[in-house]
């Protein structure tokens, strides 16, 4: 019975990453289909390149994600975690960022103009 026991639990150990993984799997799949996956954890996920454009990313987890090169033309990202994500060349034009987690200069590599809002409210000069 310990046997069995121990192989359970260290089954559940070792799959325990991939059903993680396969959350992450479903949540981009929703996100590439609805083009909206509001409180999503995409952390980690590349989503490089991806045309997001007037996606609903409200209070998604996006820190640690691949969104270079991305379209995030007139998104909705206020409350998103953008901690350490990768924004090169990402397009933030009209973008709404308010509240987000990330550092201001994080948006140094991504394009955006004067309708894009800053999580602190404020606008690109």
């Amino acid at each position: 019975m310990k046997r069995i026991v121990m192989l359970a639990f260290s089954l559940s150990v070792i799959l325990m990453p991939f059903k993680s993984l396969i959350a992450g799997e479903a949540e981009v799949a929703e996100l590439k289909a609805k083009n909206s996956c509001p409180s999503c954890n995409l952390a980690g996920d590349t989503l490089a390149g991806l045309n997001l454009s007037g996606a609903n990313l409200t209070y998604a987890n996006l820190a640690n994600a691949n969104l270079s090169g991305a379209s995030l033309i007139n998104a909705t990202l206020t409350g998103a975690n953008f901690s350490s994500t990768d924004l090169r060349n990402t397009n933030l034009n009209g973008a709404i960022c308010g509240e987000t987690i990330c550092p201001k200069n994080m948006f140094g590599g991504a394009r955006v103009n004067a309708n894009t809002t800053y999580p602190d409210g404020s606008k690109p000069n």
